[in-house]
């Protein structure tokens, strides 16, 4: 036989529908299980955050889950088709070597085996055959919900060049409250893993030690973003890198003698209610000095206090001056450094402590609106948090600073020349050659600096992926389609087929003959009754002859 032929008595609609739909299936999967899941990250790139478990799709990752659902239906759409009419072929092709055999095909069981056959079970037919398809209608049914759960929206790892010139950054603002916030210079505290705009660096305490006692080591200040939520979503989550100007400020311990006395002329004062200014062994108040002793300098010193805080020691040993206990000089100036702001749930971003990496710095300290660098309308809010129960060294001398810093920063901008907070763009080194390659940008993935801002984290539900448990059913599922699509043209077409109009043709022309009383047939609602007879072929009769006898006793010779 042509194969032209065998493959048209097969039926090329039901076979096409087994290759197609394997084929669908198994490049999903493979689709699935090709999506790169390894660590490293290029700019663009976004990966499922969850590769042991899901994957995206290597291609059409963006597509929406309704698009993938659609996609795999229709492969499982012609996969059912495509079973059930191989569940009619292998039955077909059965029957027809039973009807070859000796004692042929009990004619009752094979009606009684048909789809539309008035049974309950099939108990009076092939009972094995009957179980295989109503198998294979709960797994269709199965396939049919299943496939539904495989494909999902996920959280995808990402890693993506921003667009600068969509962002608004300032410095933060010398007014406690501004726009009806509280200025991050009066919020954000060292320590705090929430800080908008300032990063610590404090002293360790592998002592064992209380490090608020001890005065920041140095203070930075970045730049306050604006909302960011047309760019992130709420629940978005990793790290936004700039390249930007930032403002820093080193301590320096003064050494020396230093006192205070009831004359505190050139200085702001205010007292403390914090009894761990001192020390642990002197729990006494302490009195604070500070000021602003230029342009980018400041100094804040404290003492025991005493009765030479109001100049009257009458009656006391006490003298009127007091040794300072600490006099702390910070340094300001500017730099270029890479920072690392985190995505807070909101899209809010927030500057965590070792936050800011240097790549350049500015040798001239920060220009000013006046010349000594004075600033107005700054001393309260530091009186009101030195002099509060709850502060302490590390928490007051940073206060005093960050104002400092929020006001050379902010005060009168329009009126000065020089390097403020800003984001740079590539080109720009205004403090000379960089070394970034310190930074992670370059340290880790070899970009250069035309590849700031970027975001490195978390997007929520942006990809559609699979589950690589669903891939490895989805390949294993088109493998076995194709190898029962080649079973099927291995057999090659039945000699008895399932449709009836071959046995009313033969019925018509005497081909057929029914002995014992059928009348129960009649009616299309019973069964076939027992020894109805049996059907035999001819074991060289081929499809085209459609010779077929029908005996009621085993032992009856073919006419």
């Amino acid at each position: 036989m042509l194969v032209s032929t065998r493959l048209r008595l097969l039926g090329p609609l039901s076979l096409t529908a087994l290759f197609a739909g394997g084929l669908l299936l198994l490049l999903v999967g493979v689709n699935t299980l090709a999506a790169p899941t390894g660590e490293s990250r290029r700019p663009g790139e976004q990966r499922s955050d969850r590769a042991d478990v899901y994957v995206q799709f290597l291609y059409g990752s963006h597509l929406s889950v309704q698009s993938w659902l659609a996609i795999v239906g229709i492969g499982f759409g012609l996969l059912s088709y495509g079973y059930r009419e191989t569940y009619t072929h292998i039955f077909d092709w059965w029957c027809s070597r039973q009807s070859k055999g000796q004692a042929g095909l009990d004619y009752a069981r094979y009606l009684n085996s048909q789809t539309r056959a008035p049974v309950l079970y099939g108990s009076r037919g092939f009972a094995g055959f009957l179980t295989l398809r109503y198998c294979l209608i709960l797994a269709s049914v199965a396939a049919s919900i299943g496939y539904k759960f495989g494909i999902l929206q996920i959280d995808a790892d990402s890693f993506e060049v921003l667009n600068q010139y969509v962002f608004m950054i300032s410095a933060p603002p010398l007014n406690g409250l501004h726009d009806g916030a509280i200025s991050p210079w009066f919020s954000d505290q060292p320590g705090n893993t929430l800080n908008q705009a300032f990063s610590h660096e404090v002293v360790g305490d592998n002592t064992g030690a209380d490090i608020t006692s001890e005065a920041p080591l140095s203070i930075m200040m970045a730049g306050v973003w604006q909302d960011l939520s047309f760019l992130f979503q709420h629940s978005d989550s990793g790290q936004v890198y700039t390249r930007e100007i930032v403002m820093v400020a080193n301590k320096t311990e003064e050494d020396g003698s230093f006192f205070m006395t009831a004359n505190y002329t050139g200085w702001s004062r205010t007292q403390t209610s914090n009894r761990t200014w001192i020390g642990e062994s002197d729990s006494a108040e302490a009195v604070v000095d500070y000021r602003i002793v230029e342009p980018g300098k400041v100094q804040i010193q404290w003492a025991r206090l005493g009765c030479w805080f109001s100049g009257d020691c009458t009656g006391s040993s006490d003298s009127t001056r007091q040794r300072v206990a600490h006099r702390l000089t910070y340094t300001m100036h500017y730099v270029v450094a890479e920072v690392a702001r985190d995505l807070q749930t909101g899209a809010s971003l927030r500057l965590p402590n070792q936050g800011v990496t240097i790549f350049s710095t500015d040798s001239k300290p920060p220009v000013t609106e006046y010349s000594n660098g004075s600033l107005p309308l700054y001393e309260n809010w530091v009186d009101a948090i030195i002099s509060s129960d709850e502060s302490s060294v590390l928490y007051g001398v940073s206060a005093f600073v960050r104002a400092v810093m929020a006001g050379w920063a902010t005060v009168g901008r329009d009126k000065i020349v020089g390097p403020g907070i800003a984001i740079l763009d590539a080109e720009d080194q205004p403090f000379g050659p960089e070394e970034t390659r310190k930074g992670l940008l370059a340290e880790k993935y070899n970009l250069g600096v035309k590849d700031y801002p970027f975001f490195k984290g978390v997007r929520s539900a942006t990809l559609t992926g699979c589950y690589r448990s669903a891939a490895y059913v989805f390949i294993l599922l088109g493998i076995i389609s194709f190898l029962v699509g080649f079973f099927r043209i291995w057999l090659g077409p039945p000699s008895v087929t399932s449709w009836m109009g071959q046995h009313v043709y033969l019925a018509l022309g005497g081909a057929v003959s029914i002995e014992g009383k059928p009348d129960d047939l009649a009616t299309g609602y019973k069964a076939a009754p027992q020894g109805l007879g049996r059907l035999r072929l001819a074991s060289d009769v081929t499809a085209a002859s459609h010779l077929l006898r029908v005996s009621k006793r085993d032992d009856e010779p073919d006419a």
